[in-house]
């Protein structure tokens, strides 16, 4: 059980940077609201979401629920109350998928101005994850 209680603190807590992190980078491109910040924006939300889902993922196997790859795994997170919003990360996932192939500043921005919108959901999610495994 120890090793098990060191994963889930090392987890939380690199997830907690990696949120306040995006944070900062969405704050920071609101003072100079150039390419390179929204740019660093979307990069540091491809990083958070992959650690969402996969420490959802976590979760839902070490309690002996099977999930495949991320969209299984948020139909599952939702269904066992991990998630509030199934339907804004199934909309994070897509952008996150969209992000490998963004060709135009005009997409780059509507994933930037949805990603300021995620911002929320993800750091509730944190704090209910946080809250609910009392860490």
């Amino acid at each position: 059980m120890k090793d098990e209680e060191i994963w889930w603190k090392d987890s939380f807590i690199t997830l907690g940077k990696a949120t306040s992190r995006l944070r900062e980078a969405v704050q920071y491109w609101d003072v100079v609201r150039n390419e390179y910040a929204m740019d660093s924006c979307i990069q540091r939300f491809e990083f958070v979401f992959e650690l969402y889902w996969k420490l959802l993922k976590k979760i839902l196997t070490y309690s002996k629920v099977t999930a495949s790859g991320p969209k299984d795994v948020i139909g599952k997170a939702y269904q066992f109350e991990l998630i509030n919003d199934e339907q804004a990360w199934l909309a994070m996932l897509k952008d996150r998928n969209r992000t490998s192939h963004l060709y135009s500043k005009e997409e780059a921005e509507e994933v930037f101005r949805n990603i300021q919108g995620y911002l929320p959901v993800l750091e509730e999610t944190y704090a209910k994850l946080k809250q609910r495994y009392q860490l």
